[in-house]
């Protein structure tokens, strides 16, 4: 290890964080197999085993055939290849430690790089359990979020069979009124009319379905400004005795109630009750 032919000054060095390491052996190697420095570590792991670090020959006691094998997977010198494999290492007399070890060529000598492979062991062990807490973790939040969204999704189903319910009720409702229902979107045309309001009109509610309120083939161009004025005022509105044409060509007065659609405090269209004033006429 002190070999006279080095000064200081041009001694091979270990990469900066390695020879003070205590838990891994490192060493640079000569192709000729002695020993030109190594770390705390290996000093340590060389006192237990009684070799003295100054010994020339050291990794041909410490390796044996191994470092021919290594050799050759580092050949041809100063190549850019890595060797990495398991390495037992011993004096000859005690039995063997096992070592994962990595080498490489390092500014013109080997430089090996071994951990115990207890530790490296070990490492894997906590990495194996940390990974396996993860898991863990992952699928405690996946059931976790699948049980949220099962119970959003139940709400949303019971929401929705509840609205159903609703609208079923108020449908059966609007079905039998005497009096003809119209309902508009925000454009004023008719998205619902009831069966009072087919008759009261002369036509199907698929011929009714997408008109605007005001075509002239049902109430009339000038109800239009109605409508408008109904919207933009969010208040009621009733005309009476409208002289109403069918296509049929009967024709009738007609009363209308319009009042703003509200869905959640906005505007989506307008309502119209629709009623023959016949019998009102008569009886003034």
């Amino acid at each position: 290890m002190n070999d006279p032919m080095l000064s200081a000054a041009i001694r091979p060095a270990l990469p900066v964080g390695l020879s003070e390491l205590t838990g891994v052996l490192a060493f640079l190697v000569a192709a000729d197999g002695s020993l030109v420095i190594c770390n705390r570590g290996m000093q340590q792991f060389l006192i237990g085993l009684g070799i003295s670090a100054d010994h020339a020959r050291l990794p041909s006691i410490l390796l044996k055939p191994a470092f021919d094998t290594l050799q050759t997977a580092l050949n041809p010198p100063e190549s850019e290849r890595i060797w990495s494999g398991l390495m037992h290492l011993g004096n000859g007399l005690t039995e063997e430690q096992s070592f994962h070890a990595t080498a490489r060529w390092y500014h013109g000598l080997i430089l090996l790089v071994a951990e115990p492979a207890y530790q490296a062991r070990d490492a894997l062990n906590r990495t194996l359990t940390r990974l396996t807490s993860e898991l863990t973790e992952t699928q405690r939040t996946l059931v976790r979020e699948l049980q949220e969204r099962r119970q959003i999704e139940e709400e949303q189903a019971r929401l929705l069979a509840e609205r159903s319910k609703q609208l079923a009720f108020i449908r059966t409702i609007a079905d039998n009124l005497a009096e003809g229902l119209i309902a508009t979107d925000g454009e004023g045309k008719i998205h619902f009319a009831n069966p009072a309001a087919e008759l009261l009109l002369g036509l199907p509610s698929k011929a009714l379905i997408g008109r605007y309120l005001w075509d002239e083939r049902l109430l009339g161009k000038d109800l239009e400004a109605d409508v408008r004025w109904v919207q933009s005022q969010r208040a009621n509105l009733r005309r009476e005795n409208r002289l109403h044409r069918r296509p049929d060509g009967t024709h009738f007065p007609l009363g209308l109630s319009m009042a703003p659609l509200l869905v959640d405090q906005q505007v989506e269209g307008v309502t119209v009750v629709l009623s023959d004033q016949t019998a009102l006429r008569r009886a003034q």
